[in-house]
C-alpha cells in the first residue's frame, strides 16, 4: 500500500476435528478478503494449504491488486485448536499466565489452557468462556511482520508452540490411602 498498511487475519483451522461442529458462515468473512474487490491496503490470510493439510500458507494480495500469490509459512495448527481468538493474538505461547504449558512452578493463576471438569452450574464463570484460545501459537510470525514492516531486526527465533499439557494428576484427596506425610496416623 502506498502508506504501508496491512492486514494480517487468521482463517478457521479447516481441517479440524471441530470443523464439522462450526457454524455455517465461519469461513466467509475470511474468504471475502481475498475475493471481494482490491482494497487499499495489502491483505495476508493465513489458512489451510489444502483441505487435508494442518500446514498454513500465507495468501498474499497487494493493496490495490487483484492477484493473490500463496507462500509456504512452515507453520501448522496445533492439535485440537479450531481457531484463534482475538484476545490472544498479541500472546506468546511461553506467556506464564495465558500461554500454551503451565510453568512448572506458578507465581499466579494460570489460565493459559483450562480444563475444567464437574457439573454443570456449579463454576462462577461461564463454560463458554473455557474453551477460548488464550495464546497464539503463531505468535512468532505476527511479531517476525511487525518487526518487518518497522524495518527492525529479527527478534531471536520463536519458541515452537509447546505440546498440549497432559491433564492435571487427581488432587491428593481422591487417593484410596493417606499420604506417608499425613498428620492423621494410620487408619482404623
Amino acid at each position: 500500500a502506498p502508506e504501508g498498511h496491512a492486514l494480517v487475519a487468521f482463517d478457521v483451522n479447516r481441517r479440524a476435528e471441530a470443523e464439522p461442529l462450526l457454524l455455517p458462515g465461519a469461513r466467509i468473512p475470511a474468504e471475502r478478503l481475498l475475493t471481494e474487490p482490491a482494497l487499499p491496503f495489502d491483505v495476508t490470510l493465513l489458512t489451510n494449504a489444502g483441505p487435508d493439510s494442518i500446514a498454513l500458507v500465507a495468501r498474499r494480495r497487494a493493496a490495490l491488486q487483484p492477484e493473490v500469490v500463496d507462500e509456504a509459512t512452515g507453520l501448522e495448527w496445533p492439535a485440537g485448536i479450531f481457531s484463534l481468538s482475538h484476545l490472544a493474538l498479541p500472546v506468546p505461547p511461553d506467556d506464564p499466565v495465558y500461554g500454551a504449558t503451565r510453568p512448572e512452578h506458578p507465581t499466579r493463576v494460570y489460565l493459559g489452557r483450562v480444563e475444567l471438569l464437574g457439573e454443570n452450574g456449579l463454576l462462577a464463570v461461564p463454560t463458554a468462556l473455557l474453551v477460548r484460545l488464550r495464546f497464539n501459537p503463531f505468535y512468532g510470525y505476527l511479531e517476525a511482520r511487525a518487526l518487518e514492516f518497522m524495518k527492525l531486526p529479527p527478534a531471536s527465533p520463536p519458541a515452537p508452540a509447546p505440546p498440549p499439557e497432559p491433564a492435571p494428576p487427581p488432587h491428593p484427596r481422591s487417593a484410596a490411602a493417606p499420604s506417608p506425610t499425613s498428620s492423621r496416623g494410620p487408619r482404623r
